[in-house]
C-alpha cells in the first residue's frame, strides 16, 4: 500500500479518537477557563444529530459543526485525490485569503455566539 491511502485511513482514525475523547471528557477546557462557549461547543452533539438526519437540531447546537467537518474531510482526502486522480481541488479553497476569510468566520461566530445574549447550546 502506497502512502497516497494514508488520509482514507487517517479520516476514520481521527472520528474514532475525537469519540474516545469526548466519551472519557466532554467538557470543554476553553469553557472552564473563560467562562466562554469556543466554536465548537456543540460540535459533537451538532455532528451526531446530523448522522441522526436531525439537520436543524444539528445547527442549533452548532452552525458551525457541519460546514467544518465537511472542510476536513475535503483537506484530509486532497492530498489522495490529487495522488490517485490528478485532481488538484477547487481553486477558491487555496491560498491564503480562503484561510484568513476562515478564521474571521469563526472569531466572529464565537463573538456573536458568546456576546449576543442567545442561550448556548446545552
Amino acid at each position: 500500500m502506497n502512502g497516497r491511502w494514508l488520509p482514507f485511513l487517517l479520516v476514520p482514525a481521527v472520528l474514532l479518537l475525537a469519540a474516545g475523547r469526548f466519551a472519557w471528557n466532554p467538557h470543554c477546557p476553553f469553557l472552564a477557563f473563560t467562562g466562554w462557549h469556543c466554536p465548537g461547543c456543540g460540535g459533537t452533539r451538532a455532528l451526531l444529530a446530523a448522522l441522526r438526519g436531525d439537520i436543524l437540531l444539528s445547527l442549533s447546537l452548532n452552525a458551525l459543526a457541519l460546514p467544518l467537518a465537511a472542510l476536513a474531510v475535503y483537506f484530509l482526502l486532497l492530498p489522495s485525490a490529487r495522488g490517485i486522480l490528478g485532481w488538484e481541488g477547487f481553486p477558491l479553497l487555496r491560498g491564503r485569503g480562503f484561510h484568513r476569510v476562515l478564521v474571521l468566520v469563526v472569531l466572529v461566530f464565537l463573538l456573536l455566539r458568546n456576546l449576543s445574549g442567545l442561550p448556548a447550546p446545552p
